[in-house]
């Protein structure tokens, strides 16, 4: 039910002392539209490194793609130090399509992943291939990206995994490493398995239906409880146990948001967005209420006993007909005002009421 390859643990800026202050002149960083493929690079630097020496060696690079090429940030998305751990770099979120500075005009849908150590004359070690491989199955995968396919970047094809030098005229990654890139997709193929989940079915089966989420936003991941979620170019989709994948979107999905999506009060979706009878607009089934879209009153949610008093009145198509107003709270409980009459929940005793307009 989910990806094979799950995020591995990350030494994140704040750990290994990324310094705000040498990307203070940058913007928001510039993110692509989705994830297409890894380059993997090397650091050129010693192999001959400590793991105490290793977050200072990732500040030394930081510090030296921002003052002295004068990047916006450290130009790496990751790297991978020679004991296999695996540091985040540029900012902007590890799970999002940040756009590095790594390598060249291909920059945009790729991810820069640098091994530390010149790979010219040594070979990778062990624990850093396997660090190598857990993050590139996990990026890959919760991309819905095959290693073994491949991808084409501004014009050029490229393999789902690559070496800098395929990309441009230098040595980089090292012959070692880039050697040893057929085994990488191997396994990186094996670890991340079929990379079918329900919200990537979910997705192909939107597409072939007519409905274009687009492409992958922000890659699979965990969400409340032991939910999914993946977010695309135009909308969301999340999947629970028992509740199946659904996609949530547009003025519902912001709606969603605001009440906290999975984690609020609302809880997983369980149904698409469908058409509300005798109205013009949409609704959509949560696990604890509803949200209602029309056009005169936007996205509305109810929830809790107020929405299962709503349920038993005929929900929209009853005499109450959509709701008008979010549920609010009043002076014992809460309340939700609808077309034709207002249902009162009051929270000590239990009772809801409904007052007919």
């Amino acid at each position: 039910t989910t990806v094979s390859a799950d995020r591995p643990g990350l030494v994140r800026r704040r750990q290994w002392g990324a310094d705000p202050r040498l990307r203070s002149r940058c913007s928001a960083p510039r993110r692509a539209r989705t994830v297409q493929m890894a380059f993997v690079h090397h650091t050129a630097g010693s192999n001959d490194y400590s793991r105490s020496d290793s977050k200072a060696i990732v500040r030394g690079i930081y510090a030296y793609h921002t003052q002295g090429h004068g990047w916006c940030d450290i130009g790496y998305n990751f790297l991978v130090d020679r004991f296999g751990r695996v540091f985040e770099g540029r900012a902007g979120g590890v799970n999002a399509p940040v756009r590095g500075a790594h390598s060249g005009d291909y920059n945009l849908k790729t991810v820069g992943v640098a091994l530390m150590g010149n790979f010219e004359q040594r070979r990778p070690t062990s624990a850093m291939k396997g660090g190598l491989t857990r993050l590139l199955a996990w990026k890959l995968s919760s991309y819905y990206r095959y290693p073994h396919t491949k991808a084409r970047i501004s014009g050029k094809r490229f393999e789902k995994i690559s070496g800098h030098r395929d990309a441009m005229s230098t040595a980089c990654p090292g012959r070692f490493v880039y050697n040893w890139l057929p085994r990488l997709r191997h396994r990186v193929a094996n670890r991340a398995g079929t990379i079918e989940t329900p919200i990537s079915r979910k997705w192909q089966t939107m597409r072939r239906n007519g409905t274009n989420l687009g492409q992958p936003f922000r890659g699979e991941a965990p969400a409340a409880g032991k939910g999914r979620k993946t977010g695309f170019n135009r909308g969301w989709v999340f999947w629970s146990h028992g509740g199946g994948a659904h996609p949530v979107r547009h003025q519902i999905y912001r709606r969603y948001r605001a009440y906290g999506q999975a984690r609020g009060r609302l809880g997983y979706p369980q149904s698409d967005v469908r058409r509300t009878r005798q109205h013009h607009g949409t609704n959509q089934t949560f696990r604890h209420g509803r949200i209602y879209r029309t056009r005169g009153y936007g996205a509305v949610a109810v929830w809790g006993a107020v929405n299962r008093r709503f349920r038993r009145t005929g929900l929209a198509g009853g005499r109450l007909g959509v709701p008008t107003r979010n549920q609010y709270r009043i002076k014992r409980g809460w309340a939700a005002d609808f077309e034709h009459g207002r249902i009162r929940w009051n929270t000590s005793t239990g009772r809801t009421t409904v007052r007919y307009y």
